[in-house]
């Protein structure tokens, strides 16, 4: 059974989803309040699967820690979920 955790990268923070709350977390190096979060709630990280999209440097280190703790990781090209969420007829100023 697989864990699907969908993360928004910024600059400065990673939007969580984890398929029950929002959490957030600094984007810095190495990911350790993300991790220790990882660690206490899925002692095995092969059952984790991660989705971001791509967002140039911004997205550097979390690329980096799913490498790292091989996490299986699905990044997803900007305009298309953009188009995919358009054709939907989902805009994202509908949601909370």
């Amino acid at each position: 059974m697989y864990h699907y955790i969908g993360i928004d990268v910024s600059k400065k923070v990673l939007n969580i989803f984890d398929g029950k709350k929002d959490l957030i977390f600094d984007n810095k190096e190495n990911l350790s309040s993300f991790k220790k979060y990882l660690k206490k709630r899925y002692p095995d990280f092969s059952s984790l699967v991660i989705l971001f999209e791509a967002t140039g440097i911004y997205s550097y280190h979390l690329k980096a820690f799913c490498a790292i703790h091989m996490i299986k990781a699905y990044i997803i090209n900007p305009q298309a979920s953009h188009n995919f969420a358009k054709s939907l007829g989902a805009r994202q100023d509908r949601y909370p």
